[in-house]
Order: structure tokens, then C-alpha cells, then sequence
């Protein structure tokens, strides 16, 4: 099952900006930086019990990193799906300290750099 259509048509995926180019010409920036092979993401955030969340919705692999305008969908990456789960894969909780340790996820988009999170992500993306 490949994620929602808002996300996703074909092995395209919608990486979720919601601005135009010439508003937050950074953000772009950061989707030009996405590699081939780079692991992807959908995910969301939100708070329960004190604690920040991270609900994993989606986990690919990125098979062509040139952005294409898909009608109806927007700026896109090719990704092979691995896993997705409507409801999620799985939640990482963090302590504020330990959401707000170096990393602004509050972007839509990202480089992910604490390494227990990203060897969560490969751990869930590669199950033995």
C-alpha cells in the first residue's frame, strides 16, 4: 500500500513544503540537497503527556532526486516505498531537551541528525 494520494501518486512523493519557491527559497534548498538512496520520511509531531512525538507514516528510499512539478500534487522526488502504515509505523517520544538538541523539525522539511533516531528509522525500514 503506497501513502495517501495527497503524498504520493506512483512512486512520486509530494515533499510537503506548502510554499512557493521564491517564499522559502531555503526549504527548496534543502530538497535540492536530498541524494539518491537517501532515506525519506512522512511523518508528523505532537505533544502527549510533556513529551514531543514523532509518528513515522512512511519509510523510502529515493530513487531519483530530480524535482519534477506533478500536477495536482506539487514538487516531487521518485521514492520506492519500504513500509507504510496509515497509522503509523511506529511513535518516537523525545523530551523537549532532547527534541530541541540541535535540530529544527518544526520545518517541513529536514536533514534528520541524531543518530538514534536515524538508526530507529534504518532498524524500521530493514528489519532483520
Amino acid at each position: 500500500m503506497l501513502p495517501q494520494k495527497r503524498y504520493s501518486v506512483k512512486g512520486l512523493v509530494k515533499v510537503d513544503i506548502s510554499w512557493a519557491p521564491e517564499d522559502k527559497p531555503y526549504l527548496y534548498g534543502i530538497m535540492k540537497e536530498i541524494d539518491i538512496g537517501d532515506i525519506i520520511i512522512i511523518k508528523s509531531f505532537f505533544q502527549r503527556g510533556g513529551k514531543q512525538v514523532l509518528r513515522i507514516k512512511a519509510i523510502g528510499i529515493v530513487t531519483d532526486n530530480l524535482i519534477k512539478l506533478v500536477k495536482d500534487l506539487g514538487h516531487c522526488l521518485e521514492v520506492k516505498w519500504l513500509r507504510y502504515e496509515a497509522n503509523g509505523i511506529t511513535e518516537l517520544e523525545f523530551t523537549k531537551e532532547e527534541f530541541d538538541a540541535g535540530v529544527q523539525r518544526r520545518t517541513s522539511i529536514y536533514k534528520e541528525y541524531n543518530p538514534d533516531v536515524c538508526k530507529r528509522i534504518i532498524e524500521l525500514a530493514f528489519p532483520d
